[in-house]
């Protein structure tokens, strides 16, 4: 595992920073951290620069020959995890530790563009709930649950998607099991959660989830593609007497609605590469 540390990715790009990193690191390395050490304004810059990271990270490690597997983790505050590898840029942290390599890569001056912002809520609210398949979880997956997490100041509900809905999928045969699904995300949300917020897992087996039973949920996490989903969530949730939720969009890695979402990140592709793998 290795860790990435940088400073302010709302006005640096530091694609030449991470370019450099991965030149050095093994193609055997299990994983990513990078660890911002800077607080952002608001929760809305907070998703841009997070969604801006990922690609960034995501693409340099791509260019170096990395499996499209490798875990790739944007965090705002430390996991406590060692990690045998760990970079800076030089001179953005004064005397760093002797572990910790600075390299020389210019950082540019920049702004994270807030193209076609989606949906968002009114700042944090108690409770927060997010639902999806989280079937080999991606780079998407992981700034939805983070979304998820930065509005929540004291619980997240996860609803997982259950097999009697997914059997349909392409590439059915090589989805995890629900057990393996909820463990991935149980992981990814104790590597994210502050202190003193908590959060529940169920299993999905209806269109709702848990936002049709669970009367006090105030924030609906979801992405833009399956945004109309949260229409039919809050005219249920109005009809069984419970309060409307507050919907937060997040941007469809990879992908846009005018071309049907045909390039988005997709658990699909990490099935059918499985499939492949096993057929040929």
């Amino acid at each position: 595992m290795a860790l990435f540390l940088i400073r302010d990715p709302l006005h640096q790009n530091y694609s030449k920073f991470f370019d450099s990193c991965f030149n050095l690191l093994p193609l055997e390395t299990p994983g990513i951290h990078v660890l911002v050490g800077t607080a952002f304004p608001d929760l809305t810059t907070t998703r841009h620069v997070l969604s801006t990271l990922y690609a960034q990270l995501r693409d340099n490690s791509t260019k170096h020959g990395f499996p499209p597997e490798l875990e790739i983790d944007v965090l705002l505050r430390p996991s406590g995890q060692s990690y045998k590898s760990q970079y800076c840029v030089k001179g953005e942290f004064p005397d760093p530790p002797t572990h910790i390599v600075a390299i020389d890569a210019e950082t540019e001056q920049c702004d994270v563009p807030f193209d076609n912002d989606p949906k968002d809520a009114n700042g944090k609210k108690a409770i927060t709930a997010v639902g999806g398949t989280f079937d080999h979880i991606h780079d998407g997956h992981k700034i939805l649950l983070q979304t998820a997490v930065l509005y929540a100041q004291k619980h997240v509900i996860v609803g997982v998607t259950g097999p009697k809905l997914l059997q349909k999928k392409k590439y059915a045969e090589m989805l995890q099991s629900l057990p393996e699904r909820i463990d991935n995300v149980c992981k990814l949300l104790q590597l994210h959660l502050p202190s003193g917020v908590s959060f529940s897992i169920y299993e999905i087996n209806d269109v709702c989830g848990p936002t049709g039973f669970v009367r006090d949920i105030d924030i609906l996490v979801t992405s833009q593609e399956t945004a109309k989903g949260a229409e039919f969530v809050n005219k249920y949730r109005k009809e069984q007497g419970f309060s409307s939720l507050e919907v937060v969009e997040v941007g469809v890695v990879g992908g846009n609605g005018s071309d049907n979402w045909s390039g988005k990140l997709s658990s699909t592709d990490f099935r059918e590469r499985e499939w492949r793998k096993l057929h040929s």
